[in-house]
């Protein structure tokens, strides 16, 4: 959990190279997970408890952080909503060729809004959870004791 909240605060700062830093965090969420543990337990982890002690990381990092954006998100609902958040990013980052107009069309619809939430939220899990995983398993080969 502790593991989890660290990473959830260092994911806020704005960092140069964000994308970057987003995989870089998670994936020593997992390892630092996995040390904090063999530290404290003294006993070190299999490969595939490791994964498993990185996949509970990665689902807390991912509440933690879906309750940050929960609450950015009500703030927002004030100021036009999440879909004109959307709408302007699409709008100032939009690259040659893409069809701006029909992205801006389904961010106007209820249902096209819903299933935009929802598919992000579908890969950000699998982004926060597969990472520390990796972390973990990698944490778990290091400090394995021969």
């Amino acid at each position: 959990m502790l593991a989890a909240a660290v990473t959830s605060l260092l994911m806020m700062v704005p960092w140069p190279l964000a994308p970057f830093f987003l995989v870089v965090w998670l994936l020593a969420a997992g390892f630092s997970a996995v040390y904090a543990y063999n530290r404290r337990t003294g006993e070190a982890l299999s490969m595939r408890s490791g994964v498993r002690l990185g996949w509970l990381t990665g689902v807390f990092c991912f509440l933690i952080t879906l309750i940050l954006t929960v609450s950015t998100a009500l703030a927002l609902a004030s100021s036009g909503g999440l879909a004109s958040l959307w709408r302007k990013q699409i709008q100032e980052n939009a690259q040659p060729g893409l069809n701006v107009e029909q992205m801006l069309e389904v961010l106007d619809s209820p249902m096209g809004l819903s299933l935009v939430v929802i598919f992000s939220l579908g890969l950000l899990f699998l982004l926060f959870t597969t990472l520390p995983m990796i972390g973990g398993a990698l944490g778990a080969k290091v400090l394995e004791k021969e």
